[in-house]
Formats: structure tokens, C-alpha cells, sequence
């Protein structure tokens, strides 16, 4: 949640945002300030995630909505929130439904079959077993031995969901392999992510009427419309996502994330 946060409201400010809109489950925003403002006061323990050192038992978007709290104080931006429920299904409880059959609610189109993470596990055990472990460390996200726990795991399942349930645990959570995992996958280093720690910039991916307008009134030296246009950096982060993402499917998919 820091690092996702940290980010987002990063490109924002840089565009001039002066309001973000998140969904939580406490809708307080003057609840969770308090909570952050404790937190963050206390001693850590490293091993353990932001919500592991919290004596809250804090929802999924309380955690992120409070790292969101955190960002727009940095950068002056005005925090909002809409109350989230149960009448509001999750993107991985929406794919997880239509993957297994359990609605009707969105068309195929909307979805790819292969793009599930078990398509990908075959690439990402073979380059854990192939992959001295000194060398996995060095990737982003990867820390407290965790690259021992996957090797194991890969040696020892065939299946994606066999190797999560031999990584998952009370530390490990579901949501933190998978991103590690795919930190490995694309192979992105710590020493990258620390020569580029921040994100000053915002890259289109499309617009409304409305945002077309604020696009016209904005310095745009930090907006991104074109490919060539990046930092060698994020060039080589957008081939490599592309890259993998191709490589579970039958052919090339067409590029066509930047619109203007």
C-alpha cells in the first residue's frame, strides 16, 4: 500500500491534482489521519508490514486509504473518501467470479483467459530454479530471505496454487508474493527502483472531454503521450511488461497505451 500510494499521488501532484477521491470502509477521513499520525509514530518492526505494526484491525481499503492520507500531506493535495460496502465487489473478487464461471455480469471481451497467474507460473519457476538465490535477492521487493522460501516452493510444486500455498503465511501474505513474483518475472532490480524512487510524471492512458480540457490547461513537460518519449527507465519497464504479458498469449498484442 506505501509503495502503490507513494507513487500514484507522486504522478498526480505532478499534474496539479488538488483532490483525490479513494473508497473506505470507515469513510473518516479524520479517523484514519489519526490512525497514521499514530502508527507512524511508533516503533517498527521490520519484518513485519505498515498493517502488521498497526493495533487496528484495518480493512483493505482503511490500509491503502491511510497511505494515500500520508502522500497528500506531503503534497498538499486534499484527501476525500465514499463509503465502501459489500455491494461494491473487488476487481480480484470480479475476476476470481468470472474466471470460475460465477457470472454473467461482464462479457468475454473484457476478459483474457490466459492472463491469469497461473499461465505464468511456468516461466517464473523455471527462472527460480535456474536463478542462483544471490542473484534473485537483488530484485525489488525481495528481502528477509524470502527468495529461499520460493526456490523451495518451486522445487517442490508444479502448480501456482500449490506454490502459494507453500509460500503464504502469516508474514507472507498472498498480495506480497505476487508482487514479488512479478517483480522477478520482469527482473527489476532494487538498485533501479532506487535510481528512479520517484514518479514525477503521468503517463495518458485516455481521456474524457473533461480530461481532455485539463490536459490543455496543465504543464505538460511532465505528461507522457508517446512511447519515445519516456525516460530510458520507464521505457525499459513498459517492453519488459509488455514482453510478459505477450508471452502467454497466441499472438502480439497491439500497442496502444498512449491515445494523444
Amino acid at each position: 500500500a506505501d509503495q502503490f500510494a507513494k507513487y500514484a499521488i507522486e504522478s498526480l501532484a505532478s499534474i496539479g491534482v488538488k483532490w483525490i477521491v479513494f473508497g473506505s470502509e470507515t469513510n473518516k477521513i479524520e479517523t484514519l489521519t489519526n490512525i497514521l499520525h499514530e502508527v507512524e509514530s511508533q516503533e517498527k518492526d521490520p519484518s513485519k508490514s505498515w498493517a502488521q505494526n498497526s493495533a487496528y484491525a484495518l480493512q483493505p481499503n482503511d490500509i491503502l486509504g491511510i497511505q494515500y492520507i500520508k502522500y497528500c500531506q506531503k503534497y498538499g493535495i486534499i484527501p476525500l473518501s465514499i463509503k465502501r460496502s459489500a455491494q461494491f465487489k473487488s476487481a480480484t473478487q470480479t475476476r476470481k467470479d468470472y474466471f470460475e464461471k460465477r457470472t454473467n455480469e461482464f462479457l468475454s471481451e473484457y476478459f483474457i483467459l490466459n492472463q491469469q497467474w497461473s499461465s505464468y507460473y511456468p516461466y517464473l519457476r523455471l527462472f527460480l530454479l535456474m536463478s542462483d538465490p544471490s542473484k534473485i535477492e537483488q530484485y525489488f521487493l525481495v528481502s528477509e530471505g524470502i527468495e529461499y522460501r520460493l526456490v523451495e516452493a518451486a522445487k517442490k510444486e508444479r502448480t501456482w496454487e500449490g506454490f502459494l500455498s507453500r509460500t503464504i503465511s502469516k508474514t507472507y501474505t498472498r498480495a506480497r508474493i505476487q508482487r514479488v513474483c512479478l517483480f522477478i518475472m520482469l527482473q527489476i532490480e532494487k538498485q533501479e527502483m532506487k535510481n528512479h524512487d520517484h514518479f514525477s510524471c503521468a503517463i495518458v492512458l485516455g481521456f474524457n472531454g473533461h480530461g481532455r480540457q485539463y490536459l490543455k490547461e496543465i504543464d505538460r513537460s511532465r505528461v507522457y503521450t508517446r512511447f519515445r518519449a519516456l525516460p530510458p527507465f520507464l521505457k525499459r519497464v513498459h517492453l519488459k511488461s509488455k514482453f510478459l504479458y505477450e508471452s502467454v498469449m497466441d499472438k502480439n498484442v497491439k500497442d496502444t497505451i498512449y491515445v494523444l
